[in-house]
Order: C-alpha cells, then structure tokens, then sequence
C-alpha cells in the first residue's frame, strides 16, 4: 500500500513537471512566432517605401513619357521588384509553422502578417508586369517609330512600310500582354495589320501608277494612322490605370495593416 501510494505521488510529480514543461514550450513557441513577425515585418520595411516611391514617381511622370521606359533602367527595376518578391516570399514561407489559430493571438498576428507580405508581393508581381510589358511593346514597334528613311518615289516608301509593319506585326504577336490589356493589345495588332494590308495595296496602286488608286491610298493610311494613335493611348491609359490601383492599395488597404501592425509591434517592443 506504502508502495502504491509513493508510485501515486511520482506519477503526480511527472505529470506536474509534463504540464510545466508544455507550458514552456508553448511560451516559448508563441514568443518564437511574434519575434519571427516582427523580423520579417521589419525586413520589408524599405520594400514598402520603395514601391510607394516608385508608384508615385511613375504615375508623375507617365504622361511626360507617354510609358515609355530607358529600357536599361527598366530592366534594373524589374530585377529589383523580383528579388524584393522572393524575399517577401521566403519571409511569407518563414511563417508557415505557425499557429494559424485566428482564436489565439500568436494565429492573428502571424496571418496579418502574411497577408501584408502577401499584398506587398502582389504589387512587385503587377509593377513588374506593367514595366516588363511596356518595354515588349515599345520594341515591339521600333521598326516603325525609329524608321526615318527617306525615299524618291511611293513605290520605295509602299514597299519600306510593308516589311517595317510586317516586322513589327511579327513582334506583337509574340508578346503574351496581361489580362486587363488583352482588348486593347488585339486592338493595335488589328491596327497594325491594317497598316500592312495598306502598305501591299499601295504597292500595287504606285505599280499601276494609278493617281486615284494612290489618293485613295494615302485618304485610307490617315484614317489608319487616327485609329492606331488611339489604341496606343488606350494601351497607355491601362497602364496608367494600374499604376493608379498599385497606389491606392499602398496607401489605403495595405498602408492601414502597416500601420495597426507597426503600433502593435512597437507596443510589445516597450513592455
């Protein structure tokens, strides 16, 4: 009996130092998650004020530049806005072991903080996307807009403007445009083909050395050249439409979960 009764009393004691032990751990879990959110929340930090900076200077001066980009420049920030993606990525994976429990305050802070990376991650993605696409339709179009010949007969100009068109109709084709512009991108390849249909019609017209075939011709490229000089500022405008979106979810949505997880941060910070 003496014997069951001190079995009893170690049991209880194990069991006590199970319960402690459980404790611990789950403290230290939880301290181990907020010290986590805190390390990547302020590892973005200098992400965050970049893209307003970008978003705000690109909106500035998109109508100076009517979106045109030096592509060497371009091509930097594209690089620069993936790596900021992966890094926000890597930080977003960093949290997935913990408590996702929005009942517990360690599950709240950890998928308030994932969701800011996340928000932060989807405005490098569309930036990069709108800058990768602009520089794609720019080149896209250099064998029509930095041709500058000069020629002696409408027979030379008809037959330069058909490979020029024909080229730059090639290059559209190949690009993959994002979703919000797939209308107006197939609007200015329609314009361009137009162009080329043009361009072998007029061909024919300067080898028939036809006055009214070649009148007609040049009355048909003004109105072509109307309707392309308008899908382009429809493309520009698309652009401009989703540099403005960028903006007000840095500074309405994504500017407000910085904050409240800023003062939040800080607050623990000073106990």
């Amino acid at each position: 009996m003496k014997r069951n009764a001190i079995a009893l009393k170690l049991a209880a004691v194990a069991l006590c130092l199970s319960l402690i032990s459980g404790i611990a751990s789950s403290a230290a879990s939880n301290q181990s998650a907020i010290e986590k959110c805190i390390g990547a929340f302020e590892a973005a930090e200098p992400i965050f004020a970049e893209l307003q900076e970008f978003v705000r200077t690109e909106i500035e001066g998109f109508d100076d530049d009517d979106g045109e980009y030096d592509e060497e420049e371009a091509e930097a920030m594209i690089v620069k806005l993936r790596e900021y993606a992966d890094q926000l990525e890597k930080s977003i994976s960093g949290l997935n072991g913990f408590s996702r429990d929005m009942d517990t305050g360690e599950g709240k802070t950890v998928a308030a903080v994932r969701e800011y990376l996340a928000m932060l991650k989807n405005i490098c993605g569309d930036m990069s996307e709108v800058i990768a696409y602009s520089i794609e339709f720019t080149d896209a179009l250099k064998p029509m807009s930095e041709d500058d010949k000069e020629f002696e007969s409408y027979g030379d100009f008809a037959n330069n403007l058909y490979l020029i068109t024909s080229e730059s109709l090639e290059l559209l084709r190949e690009i993959k445009p994002p979703s919000y512009l797939a209308i107006t991108h197939g609007d200015v390849i329609a314009r361009i083909a137009e162009f080329r249909d043009f361009a072998a019609d007029f061909q024919w017209a300067t080898y028939l050395d036809d006055p009214l075939r070649i009148f007609s011709c040049e009355y048909r490229m003004d109105r072509i050249v109307v309707m392309f000089d308008k899908c382009a500022e429809n493309i520009n405008s698309d652009l401009l439409l989703q540099l403005k979106q960028a903006k007000r979810r840095l500074d309405e949505s994504i500017s407000t979960l910085h904050s409240e997880l800023s003062a939040y941060f800080a607050l623990l910070k000073s106990q």
